[in-house]
């Protein structure tokens, strides 16, 4: 194994140097070094205290400590961020109208996320965070909230045809038991996702009834009959680090429990997204991890194909399957690409031209014997990009699965299946401008929901 000498980690490019181990152990190795060298990353940027670092070492303008108060907040440190934005509230008031904006919506983003990390999380329960909000999903711990009000108030007096800032703060005042009385009538939105109807028909949330309300970063979630009885089980995963892979097996009377450990999961981490699979005909789901998505040049994370034994053990077959890539990445498909009646893989990387992470899009043909060979050129869907996004599917019903791929700030791709050539891969051909899907958009988090916006 093949680490930096220096403390000082700026990158994640040792990994690609790692010495990965076949078998689950190995990538449980692997995992645990990739956590390890993390924390020790956020130790070093955590010497001085957030403010005065980056007011007096790495931060000039406030341009630049509002884009470090936004990346606290990515990074889930949003009392630091609150702190940094606090910090400039008097030095924001004579600015320019543009900086006044960018300042005010983070400030209210921060306070949202504040208290939905207090209420939601810290103080779950099975309303929590659930429209229409209601009974105890109603905010017992309300200041940030407000707060969060009292900005959104200032920015609609800026921008009142901002209906993001409008959609927000009647969420807030949902959140507080207070709509639609006590929103503003110039703000006031009426919506059916607002009114509770109190229907019988209403889904309703049983998780912590059920014990699988477990607490993670964003993940992935599967519901598969893993073990074969005839029930739907549960996979889940989260992002972060320190996310271990859950599985929950249906018991058939009243719930599930918890099979992580016996399963042979345990230290399998991380995972923005998971896909059930038969990767080897054999009648069991197996199951896809992909990791790192958002991390940029720090989400250097090995995705991981976790095979189904049939006695209730998986065991990760990454390296042995050749699949071990190391790139930040969001989204796969499974699908039979070239109809020889083995599931293939294509892997959406987050490609960032001219970084040390440009790396195109991967597309793994299934060989029938346990393997998988890397075509993406050959296929011609070495698609380069921050691809967020992708489905398969016959989209002109010619028996051939077509590829759409979504990328965050480019533009998106729709790949038609010609057939394969005379080596059995898949020959792709891009009709996204003929087809019209081209258009380029950017995701916006909001704290409470993704905005999508067409750009182009």
């Amino acid at each position: 194994m093949n680490k930096p000498s220096s403390p000082k980690y700026q990158s994640m490019n040792w990994v690609t140097n790692y010495d990965v181990k076949p078998g689950t152990t190995g990538m449980v190795e692997l995992l645990d070094s990739i956590y390890r060298w993390d924390e020790k990353r956020k130790n070093e940027q955590s010497q001085i205290s957030p403010f005065n670092k980056l007011v007096h070492v790495f931060y000039k303008s406030r341009q630049q400590l509002l884009s470090g108060a936004r990346e606290l907040l990515h990074e889930g440190e949003t009392n630091e961020a609150i702190h940094i934005l606090e910090e400039l509230s008097d030095e924001i008031v004579n600015e320019s109208d543009e900086l006044f904006t960018k300042y005010n919506e983070l400030l209210a983003i921060a306070y949202l996320r504040w208290g939905e990390q207090e209420n939601c999380i810290i103080n779950h329960n099975h309303n929590s965070c659930i429209l229409p909000i209601k009974e105890n999903g109603i905010y017992a711990l309300q200041d940030n909230t407000r707060k969060a009000i009292e900005v959104y108030l200032k920015l609609l007096n800026k921008h009142p045809d901002d209906w993001k800032y409008r959609w927000l703060i009647n969420i807030a005042y949902q959140t507080l038991g207070e709509y639609p009385s006590k929103v503003p009538k110039q703000w006031l939105i009426q919506s059916e996702l607002m009114v509770d109807k109190d229907s019988s028909d209403n889904f309703k949330n049983i998780a912590p009834l059920l014990k699988v309300d477990e607490t993670s970063g964003a993940g992935g979630a599967v519901l598969e009959d893993f073990n074969n009885d005839g029930l739907l089980d549960i996979m889940t995963s989260g992002l972060l680090s320190t996310n271990q892979l859950k599985y929950y097996v249906n018991n058939g009377k009243d719930g599930f429990s918890d099979q992580t450990i016996p399963a042979q999961l345990e230290g399998l981490t991380s995972g923005f997204n998971i896909y059930p699979l038969d990767y080897n005909n054999d009648g069991w789901k197996d199951l896809l991890v992909v990791r790192g998505s958002w991390g940029r040049l720090n989400g250097r994370y090995p995705n991981s194909l976790l095979r189904n034994n049939q006695d209730g053990t998986f065991s990760d077959i990454t390296v042995e399957a050749g699949l071990l890539s190391f790139m930040p990445v969001a989204t796969a498909v499974c699908a039979d690409f070239n109809n020889d009646g083995w599931t293939d893989i294509y892997i959406g990387n987050e490609s960032v031209v001219n970084t040390e992470i440009e790396k195109a899009n991967e597309l793994y043909i299934n060989n029938g014997k346990g393997q998988f060979i890397e075509t993406s050129v050959q296929s011609g869907t070495d698609i380069n990009a921050f691809t967020k996004g992708l489905c398969a599917g016959d989209y002109n019903n010619d028996g051939l699965i077509d590829l759409f791929i979504s990328n965050h700030n480019g533009i998106n791709s729709l790949l038609k299946n010609n057939g394969n050539d005379d080596k059995g891969i898949p020959q792709f051909v891009n009709t996204t401008i003929t087809a019209g899907v081209g258009n380029r958009f950017l995701v916006s988090l909001l704290g409470f929901g993704i905005m999508t916006t067409m750009v182009g």
